[in-house]
């Protein structure tokens, strides 16, 4: 029996975030210790990010090498953290994918 979602309960948007090789092993790492699924990693280290980041916290953004290759990582959010992260990019005068790369990258670091 197929599940019944009721209307506009827990809708969430799907996301691009690039992440280098790197980060993107960093990642399954880290979901591999706190036994989280990909998707309720990123979530929480977007929603992390984006508190430290308003708050005025220093994000240690890592440092590319140009050459490494780059994964497309798709996730789920919330529309309020969505439009949270939208607004936070515009601010930072970049695209919502290289923020929440930036993002992402500095809480796989942190």
């Amino acid at each position: 029996m197929p599940r019944v979602k009721k209307p506009g309960a827990d809708e969430k948007m799907l996301v691009q975030i690039p992440l280098t090789e790197c980060m993107f092993n960093r990642l399954d790492e880290k979901c591999r210790e706190d036994v989280r699924s990909r998707t309720k990693m990123l979530e929480a280290l977007v929603r992390t990010g984006v508190r430290q980041y308003e708050s005025g916290s220093e994000l240690n953004i890592p440092k590319r090498d140009g050459g490494e290759k780059v994964l497309g990582v798709w996730t789920r959010l919330d529309p309020e953290t969505v439009s949270r992260v939208n607004e936070l990019a515009a601010d930072d005068d970049r695209p919502r994918t290289a923020f929440l790369s930036r993002l992402v990258s500095a809480m796989l670091t942190a």
